[in-house]
């Protein structure tokens, strides 16, 4: 099983993406607080779904969660705070689950919302541990599953948007952690 010091660095931040921080300090941060996150996010697709996703354009977003989407959002507090979430379609979500239980999902049911809960909680966790390694003590909130269907408002804060493109479908990270 690849571990967080053994992975590639997938690298967050691409040549010629312009994020727009106040500081050099804050994209920094930033940065250091996406990047477990992304690593994670490949270690456990390879690990848990036998694929490695491949990444789409990343940028910094407003906003999120389009119609007819499925998210799961784990929240972070301690020395780092926000949330990460995980934007996808039905089809996406329900091929996911499949993918985790074995079991046919035709409707994206109790146990197949666990199911892709838990995925996010690993790869979460596994960002996590990243991050204590850091020096950045921090804690999961559980995740909870959320259906839209209508548009979001924008949101105050912007948002490090990391798309995986997987067998399965497009999977959204949306990183939004910042130094409390």
């Amino acid at each position: 099983m690849r571990t967080l010091q053994s992975a590639p660095r997938y690298g967050i931040v691409e040549p010629g993406f312009n994020v727009e921080a106040r500081s050099d300090q804050e994209l920094d941060v930033r940065k250091r607080v996406a990047d477990p996150f992304v690593c994670a996010a490949f270690i456990v697709a390879e690990n848990v779904l036998g694929e490695t996703p491949v990444k789409g354009s990343v940028s910094l977003q407003s906003r999120s969660f389009g119609a007819g989407l499925v998210g799961i959002e784990v929240g972070v507090t301690g020395m780092i705070e926000g949330q990460v979430r995980f934007v996808m379609s039905d089809r996406t979500a329900r091929r996911l689950a499949f993918a985790l239980t074995g079991t046919s999902v035709r409707v994206l049911d109790e146990m197949a919302e666990s199911a892709i809960a838990e995925f996010a909680n690993m790869i979460c966790g596994h960002g996590l541990l990243h991050l204590g390694e850091l020096g950045e003590g921090c804690r999961l909130r559980p995740a909870v599953v959320f259906r839209r269907e209508s548009e979001s408002a924008p949101r105050s804060s912007r948002f490090l948007l990391v798309p995986l493109l997987t067998r399965r479908g497009e999977i959204s990270v949306e990183i939004d952690l910042n130094a409390a």
